[in-house]
């Protein structure tokens, strides 16, 4: 590896720390921090092998996140082609290790097969979910700032239909869900999910409908047509 490489790290921590010390496996013994930082984010599939790593901040260490998670997060800049584009990442390690991790996958993957949208999977590592990081939380602030389109809305009735006709018993899917302010995305594959069951609930229907009456008032007629006509197609097709 060239020894002139040269990374702008705007800020560095403990998730970093990790990355260089546990992630990089040492292929030469003179290799900088920055090389170390760069071989472990492309071993995590952060960076591609073909882009070049421009810049690096971390924007926090792992930190509690619910009942089963510890997430750490940090950005990237990466140029390929003399674009460049940044990345912004998140880690979760999962305090039950595999095999809670391996649940999740399992429900990720059922989500994303019922075309209900997931962050970008970078890799697992060390008991860890490496993804794409979702910005916006979807909630009243999220609502105030625009965030909440009609393409976003839409994401969100579709994962609710999906979710009761499936079956799963979720309580609080929407705070399971994240917004770029152009799609939403579930994100929290965990245990308030669960898995799905043998019949039909409502229980999503309702929390989006609660969610619409606190939110979106004026749109509670719209969001209810689309939903009942999405469970009417759904009936449809596997009649």
């Amino acid at each position: 590896m060239n020894s002139m490489y040269h990374i702008e790290i705007i800020r560095s921590g403990g998730f970093t720390e990790y990355l260089v010390n546990k992630v990089h496996q040492a292929n030469e013994q003179d290799e900088t921090f920055e090389q170390k930082l760069s071989s472990a984010l492309i071993k995590i599939g952060v960076v591609k092998s073909d882009e070049q790593l421009y810049s690096y901040e971390e924007w926090h260490n792992y930190t509690r996140s619910g009942a089963e998670v510890y997430v750490a997060a940090a950005q990237v800049i990466v140029e390929k082609g003399g674009k460049r584009e940044a990345r912004p990442f998140v880690s979760k390690a999962i305090i039950n290790g595999n095999e809670s991790m391996k649940q999740m996958l399992k429900r990720r993957t059922m989500l994303a097969s019922f075309d209900i949208l997931v962050p970008e999977l970078y890799s697992t590592t060390d008991a860890c979910i490496n993804e794409q990081f979702i910005p916006y939380a979807i909630d009243s602030y999220t609502v105030l700032k625009g965030h909440i389109t009609l393409h976003v809305l839409n994401d969100i009735i579709h994962a609710a239909t999906v979710l009761d006709i499936r079956g799963f018993p979720t309580f609080s899917f929407i705070d399971d869900m994240r917004t770029d302010g152009k799609r939403a995305y579930y994100v929290d594959f965990g245990w308030d999910l669960w898995n799905p069951g043998k019949h039909p609930v409502d229980n999503a229907y309702r929390t989006l409908i609660k969610f619409v009456e606190q939110n979106l008032i004026n749109l509670k007629d719209t969001v209810e047509q689309n939903y009942q006509q999405k469970i009417e197609r759904i009936f449809f097709i596997h009649r």
